[in-house]
């Protein structure tokens, strides 16, 4: 019996040592580290995953006399193999058209179609941020009116832009960079309401927030910035602003301090409180989207005056064209601790409220915030505060309806379980791989909108 008894014991025994070696290694393998992933970004880097681009475009006619083209569209490959439309604009009755737009970064080259008889698509590159067309119309030609007669202007088109807000808000200080402590789809809206082409009388933001992940109560606002070699932005310039909330209207909203200009820079407009952004709106499973009704969303009208400068009806599209502008968080309701996109710059607000000569890890020497971590980092040098993905689909790179996929939880974006193309992108100074963001792994979420 005792015989028999050892002979089971033995086997059983084997089986517990096997199950204790699978559950060790298992263990092990949970709490090992993940592999680092190397990360060598240059100092300059700016992550910009959009460029804004001049568009000037001309027409005439064999003959030299001005010809109007109402409707020119941008896309980003010849459409009649499928290229996307990007945007709309075109000339006008003095055969000028000057206009300005945000494309992704990786788009080097679009594709001009009219839609007139005898006139080809033409493609064009984009050089020094700027696209250059002329185009020969034969004399005589069609060029085709928005309107029923010929002696009508001609109108110009509505157009959108969207994308993500993705950001850290343990800055200054270096965080986890899952930048998922607050991220934020935009969709602004040119609408020109019958005013010609390359000018705009509304300009709509909307602001749908698709995660929530930090510990803090942030804020979020923006500010229409100063464009390259335009005008800053003016109180002077809006003839009305309405924020919603929820679906809410706050009351007296253009005469509030959450709206005040910033002499030479822009204007600066507060959208969500650290109310609305509380964190505990996350819930017990942060950011895995069970509270999707919860999170809140904001849209922003701006109606613009006539410009008494340019006298040109609305606001011209070249001095809304700094998109997408300056959007920011400020941490834990504190408004002199701000966290921008890299490249933008505190506002006059935040000038006198935050110590920015602590040692910290995103000054540069003289104490002047840069939203990148330049000190006491390893590979995480130079790693940005906030990033922007574009929500754009371009032809053969993404599904129809583009969601970019928020990182979960402590799990950084450059990580090879996240965005794996990411740090190739990023160590390359934005030469590789610069369609990082359609390239998503196991470890992120599909978000709320």
């Amino acid at each position: 019996m005792n015989i028999i008894t050892q002979k089971l014991k033995l086997p059983i025994l084997g089986l517990l040592l096997t199950f204790g070696m699978f559950s060790c290694q298992a263990l092990e393998e949970r709490i090992r580290p993940k592999k680092e992933v190397e990360l060598n970004i240059p100092e300059t880097f700016d992550f910009a995953t959009i460029q804004n681009v001049t568009i000037d475009l001309s027409s005439k006619d064999d003959k030299g006399n001005a010809v109007s083209i109402p409707y020119i569209g941008i896309y980003d490959k010849d459409p009649s193999m499928g290229g996307t439309l990007l945007y709309v604009t075109g000339t006008d009755t003095q055969g000028i058209g000057t206009d300005a737009y945000s494309f992704p970064s990786h788009i080097k080259n679009v594709y001009l179609e009219t839609n007139i008889p005898g006139v080809s698509n033409v493609e064009t590159p984009i050089v020094n941020e700027r696209i250059s067309q002329s185009f020969i119309i034969p004399e005589g030609t069609k060029t085709g009116r928005l309107s029923a007669t010929e002696a009508d202007p001609y109108y110009g088109f509505d157009n959108t832009l969207k994308g993500y807000l993705l950001y850290e808000d343990n800055w200054p200080y270096k965080g986890d960079f899952d930048l998922n402590d607050l991220a934020v789809k935009y969709n602004y809206n040119f609408k020109a309401e019958g005013l010609p082409q390359g000018r705009t009388r509304k300009l709509e933001l909307i602001f749908d927030v698709v995660a929530i992940g930090g510990q803090f109560d942030n804020g979020f606002s923006i500010k229409i910035t100063k464009a390259k070699n335009q005008r800053a932005l003016t109180l002077d310039d809006i003839a009305n602003i309405e924020l919603t909330v929820n679906g809410t209207p706050i009351s007296n909203y253009k005469n509030s301090s959450a709206v005040s200009q910033e002499d030479g820079e822009g204007v600066l407009f507060d959208i969500f409180s650290p109310t609305n952004l509380a964190a505990d709106l996350q819930g017990t499973d942060k950011n895995k989207q069970t509270n999707c009704n919860s999170l809140p969303t904001a849209k922003l009208e701006i109606t613009f005056n006539d410009d008494a400068v340019d006298k040109g009806l609305g606001i011209s599209n070249l001095r809304l064209g700094n998109h997408p502008y300056d959007p920011f968080i400020y941490v834990n309701g504190n408004k002199g601790r701000e966290v921008h996109l890299v490249n933008r710059t505190r506002t006059q607000r935040a000038n006198n409220l935050y110590p920015y000569t602590i040692p910290d890890n995103s000054n540069d020497n003289i104490g002047t915030p840069v939203y990148k971590v330049v000190r006491n980092a390893s590979t995480e040098q130079n790693m940005p505060f906030a990033i922007l993905v574009p929500a754009v689909k371009t032809s053969g790179n993404t599904p129809l309806g583009f969601k970019f996929l928020i990182p979960q939880e402590r799990s950084a974006i450059y990580q090879n379980d996240v965005y794996p193309s990411f740090a190739t992108w990023a160590s390359s100074g934005g030469g590789s791989n610069p369609n990082w963001y359609y390239e998503p792994k196991n470890n992120t979420v599909i978000p709320c909108k």
